[in-house]
């Protein structure tokens, strides 16, 4: 099943969050409060390997 994640940053450190996931929203939430940023892409992958494979790949254009 293909599901949405989006991915937020904070220095060297890169979160993937799926949005298709429990409770998303609040991890979305307290992490923008600890000073991560939203990637300005996301992504659709059936599961969290292929969708950081997917940020990698945004990140080498």
């Amino acid at each position: 099943m293909t599901m949405k994640y989006i991915f937020l940053i904070k220095n060297r450190v890169v979160t993937q969050i799926c949005q298709d996931e429990p409770y998303s929203e609040e991890i979305t939430r307290q992490l923008l409060k600890q000073g991560f940023y939203i990637f300005h892409h996301h992504v659709y992958a059936d599961d969290d390997k292929k969708a950081m494979a997917k940020y990698h790949e945004l990140q080498q254009n």
